[in-house]
């Protein structure tokens, strides 16, 4: 008897565990806890349904929800399409606070003018420190600003609040702070209480032996958040209103986010958007997407904004892929083309010259003729041999602006300085431009002492003319004096 009724006890057990621990995933889901919402979104057992049921009760506590997911994203454990589904419950909201917390999602730690609370105490603050002797956080930033922006910071200092253009150009010079590798040491900020992670990344060794520092090779992204972070415990909230930077889990992630960001209505997503720079490559091509869609006028201003900033952080493709996009519009074009051209005076390295300036110039070529003629017979003539090969080399792909009186004279101008690789390259782009204005400039190419230029000079007169003239030099000369007789 005792043990039929003890077998009975035992299987009553067993079979009321799995109905009681079903029912625990049942109070999970009725929960109205955004916590135990989130994990029930997330969980790979939830089906579309019950993700649609959740979302809704996620709705209605938007406060705790943007809280609970600040605190949920990029945790350790979570696969991608976990934090992707916490990126799309975000961008449910269309609210001021969800923008924030995907541009921390993206990274983004640049500072803006609206985030210092006191320009003048800040300007006290580290114009002090950059007169004192004893090393700190002021003195290391005093020490690498220019003439103008100290002058600036002194003014404010004396209670002469600085007007938008002195602002605008602290917070330039603050952003490029956040791009420095040297901006911590442990001697200046010895009085300032860090985050232990940010000491740590500043300090640390990938390969002791070696003497590989972390800080010099962290991504630059990764590098604006350790440098935002050790500016507001610096200065305090008092002085500088903190960010919401989040773990920064990757390019695809980055993506999604601006995705969400871009299905946003409120003007603030809008705006966050305008000010974003993107820097890896999935990140980049998602931007270049949004871009494509907002109108041309807008497109011009945030292209040429971008494209002549001085940040770190934007790459040789997001600048190849902008500049191609603002070939589909004229509005501006001719002037961001200059300013372009401006800005980039002095060639920034190989990677620059190779990969940069073509577009640029590629941008010029795409340009109504006669603009395009302008800027690209200014580079011709110019004393900068690297603009001017990397002209020819557009020119070459791209000879439409030939037709330009002014690009003629300049192209004849480098054919006069006998220069034989630039002389071929002239007469490459002539044989594709077909324009029959040029057939002078192959003309004088027939009396070049080098004997490539000038079989090469018969080719173009061959294709201008149509005449089946052999390539020979003695022969075209023959055959434009009868013509002209």
């Amino acid at each position: 008897m005792r043990s039929s009724r003890l077998t009975y006890w035992l299987l009553a057990v067993v079979l009321l565990l799995p109905m009681s621990a079903f029912a625990g995933e049942e109070n999970k889901a009725d929960s109205l806890d955004p916590a135990v919402l989130l994990r029930a979104m997330i969980s790979k057992r939830s089906s579309a349904k019950e993700r649609g049921i959740t979302l809704k009760k996620l709705l209605t506590k938007q406060e705790d929800t943007l809280r609970e997911i600040e605190n949920l994203y990029g945790q350790r454990g979570l696969e991608d399409s976990q934090n992707a589904l916490l990126i799309f419950v975000l961008a449910k909201f269309d609210t001021p606070a969800a923008v924030e917390l995907l541009q921390g999602m993206l990274g983004v730690a640049e500072l803006q003018s609206a985030e210092v609370k006191n320009w003048g105490a800040l300007a006290g603050k580290l114009v002090k420190e950059g007169a004192a002797e004893v090393p700190s956080p002021g003195k290391s930033i005093w020490k690498v600003l220019p003439q103008n922006a100290k002058d600036a910071l002194s003014e404010a200092a004396k209670g002469n609040a600085p007007d938008g253009k002195k602002i605008e150009l602290l917070v330039g010079e603050f952003n490029l702070i956040l791009q420095s590798r040297d901006f911590y040491s442990e001697e200046a900020f010895k009085d300032v209480k860090v985050p232990e992670r940010t000491k740590i990344l500043f300090t640390g060794n990938i390969d002791e032996k070696k003497g590989i520092k972390y800080r010099d090779v962290m991504p630059v992204s990764e590098l604006q958040r350790q440098n935002r972070l050790l500016l507001e415990s610096w200065l305090g909230a008092d002085l500088l209103a903190p960010k919401k930077v989040l773990p920064y889990r990757g390019d695809a992630l980055a993506a999604k986010a601006l995705e969400a960001l871009a299905g946003m209505k409120c003007d603030e997503a809008r705006n966050a958007l305008m000010k974003f720079t993107p820097a890896g490559e999935e990140a980049t091509r998602a931007y270049v997407g949004i871009l494509e869609a907002m109108p041309g006028e807008e497109i011009t201003a945030k292209i040429a904004e971008y494209l002549l900033s001085d940040k770190l952080t934007v790459s040789v493709s997001a600048r190849k892929a902008l500049i191609t996009r603002l070939e589909t519009t004229t509005i501006g074009a001719d002037r961001i083309v200059e300013k372009l051209l401006s800005r980039f005076g002095l060639p920034g390295g190989k990677v620059y010259v190779e990969h940069v300036l073509p577009n640029i110039i590629h941008l010029a070529a795409a340009l109504p003729v006669d603009e395009a003629g302008d800027i690209l017979s200014g580079l011709i003539k110019g004393d900068n041999a690297t603009f001017r090969t990397a002209t020819l080399q557009v020119l070459a792909q791209n000879p439409a602006p030939v037709k330009n009186t002014g690009l003629l004279e300049a192209l004849y101008g480098v054919l006069q300085g006998k220069d034989k690789k630039e002389s071929l390259a002239v007469l490459n782009i002539l044989l594709e431009a077909k324009e029959k204005n040029s057939q002078p400039l192959a003309v004088f190419c027939l009396d070049s002492g080098d004997q490539e230029i000038a079989y090469r000079a018969t080719d173009v007169l061959r294709v201008l003319t149509n005449e089946p003239i052999a390539r020979n030099p003695k022969m075209w000369k023959e055959w434009l004096a009868k013509k002209k007789n």
